[in-house]
C-alpha cells in the first residue's frame, strides 16, 4: 500500500498538469500524503507501523509529492517571481519543498529565481534541496549554456573543476544531479567540453569496486551517459572526433581486452558502463538512421554469448537501436520479429513443433527485447492515438499476463521450458 500511495504524485501530476492559471500571493499548498487506508466494509483504519517505512523512501515519496504541486502550475503563470518562491520556503527545508522546486524548474518559472535567494537554498546542504534545485535551474535554462548556471553546477559537480581530487564532501547523488543538469542545461549544443566531461564520468575509476562511499554509482553513471546523450543529442556524424566517441563507448559497452595478454581489463565495470554508454550512443545518433551504429549495439544470438549478459541489457540495446533507427519503428508484429535474432526464431520455432526446450537465456533474451520494442513503440506514438500501436502493445500485455499466470511445463530434470505466448506464434512464421 506504501508503493502504491507513493505512485500516486505521478498520475496527479500529469492529471492536473498546468491546470492553475494564475496564483495568489498566498502560500501554496501541497497536498499531505496519507499512508493510512480504510478496509471495507468494517471500516477498519489501518496505519502503518512506525519504522516500517524506510525514511529515504519517505523523503522520496514526498519529494516527488512536490513535484506533482509545483506542476499544476501553468507555465505561463503570472505572478512566480523569485520573491514569491522565497515566501513559499519553509522555515526547515524539506523532500517535499525540495521537489516543489524542481517543480518551478520543469515549468521554467525558476529562471526569475535571484542569485542570492539560490544561495541560501543550497548553504544548508539539504541533500535533497540541492537535487531539486540544481535539476530546476538547469531545467528552467535548458539547452541555453548560461554560464552562471554553469557554475552553480560546478561547486556540485567535482568533474567540471581544475582539480577533481578536492573533497567537497558532496553526496555522489548530489553529484549526479550536477552531471544530469549539465546535461540539460547543454542539450543539442554539442559542446565538445562539457561531452568530454560526461562521457569521462560514465567510467569514473572511484566507481569500479562498490562501497558505503558510492552506493549511488549506478545513478551517476547513467546520469553521466544521459548528460552525455543530451549534449549530443542527434548530432553524430562521421567526422574523426565523433568517430573516436564512439569508439570509446563501444568499448564501455562490450568491454575490452589487452591484446598482448588476452585478457579483460578491469579499469571500468561492464555491469555499469553497458547499458550506460548504449543509451549514450543511441540518443547520440537519435533518428539518423545510422544503420553501423545501430549493429554496434547487436544482440548476441548463441546461447555462450547470452549466458555472458544480463538480460536487461538487452532491453536497453533495442531501446538504443530502434533511437537510431527511429523512422524504421512500426506498430506491427513484423516490425517486433525483425528485432529478434533469426537463431531465436528458429530455436522457437523448433519448440513449437517438436517441444524440444531450450535455454533459459533464449527465454530470457526474447522477454527483454519484446519489452524494449514495446517501450519505443509506445515512445514514437506518445500522444497520437495510434490504434495499431495502442492494440499491438495491449495485445503484447495480455499475453505475457496470461503468461505469467499459467504454470511452466517442466522436462526430465525438473527445469522450466517456458512459453511462447500465443499472439507471438503467428508474428515468428511471417
Amino acid at each position: 500500500m506504501a508503493e502504491r500511495t507513493f505512485a500516486l504524485p505521478y498520475g496527479r501530476a500529469m492529471f492536473t498538469f498546468g491546470s492553475v492559471p494564475t496564483i495568489n500571493r498566498e502560500a501554496i499548498s501541497i497536498p499531505r500524503i496519507e499512508y493510512s487506508f480504510k478496509i471495507h466494509p468494517h471500516n477498519i483504519l489501518v496505519t502503518p507501523e512506525p519504522e516500517k517505512i524506510s525514511p529515504e523512501s519517505i523523503a522520496w515519496g514526498e519529494f516527488h509529492n512536490g513535484v506533482a504541486a509545483a506542476l499544476r502550475i501553468a507555465a505561463n503563470a503570472s505572478g512566480v517571481e523569485s520573491s514569491w518562491i522565497a515566501f513559499n520556503k519553509p522555515g526547515e527545508l524539506s523532500p517535499e519543498h525540495a521537489g516543489f522546486l524542481l517543480g518551478l524548474g520543469l515549468t521554467g518559472h525558476l529562471k526569475s529565481l535571484m542569485t542570492w535567494h539560490t544561495f541560501s537554498y543550497l548553504t544548508p546542504k539539504h541533500d535533497h534541496t540541492s537535487i531539486g534545485l540544481l535539476l530546476g535551474m538547469a531545467a528552467a535554462n535548458i539547452g541555453s549554456g548560461n554560464q552562471h548556471i554553469t557554475k552553480l553546477l560546478a561547486v556540485h559537480t567535482p568533474a567540471l573543476l581544475p582539480t577533481q581530487d578536492v573533497d567537497l564532501n558532496i553526496p555522489l547523488m548530489t553529484q549526479a544531479a550536477g552531471v544530469a543538469g549539465v546535461g540539460l542545461l547543454y542539450l543539442g549544443t554539442k559542446n565538445r567540453r562539457m561531452a568530454e566531461v560526461c562521457l569521462n564520468q560514465i567510467c569514473r575509476r572511484d566507481l569500479v569496486q562498490p562501497d558505503l562511499s558510492n552506493e549511488h554509482r549506478d545513478a551517476y553513471t547513467y546520469a553521466s551517459a544521459l548528460a552525455f546523450g543530451m549534449i549530443m543529442l542527434g548530432k553524430g556524424t562521421i567526422i574523426p572526433v565523433d568517430l573516436d566517441l564512439i569508439k570509446r563507448l563501444s568499448i564501455l559497452i562490450h568491454g575490452h581486452t589487452d591484446a598482448t595478454l588476452g585478457r579483460e581489463i578491469k579499469s571500468f565495470d561492464i555491469n555499469l558502463t553497458s547499458p550506460a554508454a548504449s543509451m549514450a550512443l543511441g540518443l547520440m545518433y537519435l533518428r539518423t538512421s545510422r544503420k553501423d551504429v545501430a549493429d554496434i549495439l547487436s544482440i548476441p544470438e548463441t546461447v555462450v554469448e547470452l549466458n555472458s549478459i544480463q538480460p536487461s541489457f538487452l532491453l536497453i540495446r533495442t531501446i538504443a537501436r530502434s533511437l537510431i533507427m527511429w523512422d524504421g519503428i512500426n506498430p506491427s508484429n513484423d516490425w517486433i520479429a525483425g528485432q529478434i535474432p533469426n537463431s531465436f526464431r528458429d530455436a522457437f520455432v523448433s519448440r513449437q513443433k517438436t517441444g524440444n526446450p531450450i535455454d533459459d537465456s533464449m527465454d530470457l533474451a526474447y522477454y527483454n527485447i519484446i519489452a524494449g520494442c514495446c517501450f519505443v513503440i509506445g515512445l514514437k506514438y506518445a500522444g497520437t492515438a495510434r490504434q495499431e500501436a495502442y492494440q499491438l502493445i495491449v495485445k503484447q500485455f495480455d499475453s505475457f499476463s496470461r503468461t505469467s499466470y499459467t504454470p511452466g511445463k517442466r522436462n526430465e530434470a525438473g527445469k522450466s521450458t517456458g512459453h511462447l505466448p500465443p499472439s507471438d506464434r503467428t508474428s515468428f512464421r511471417s
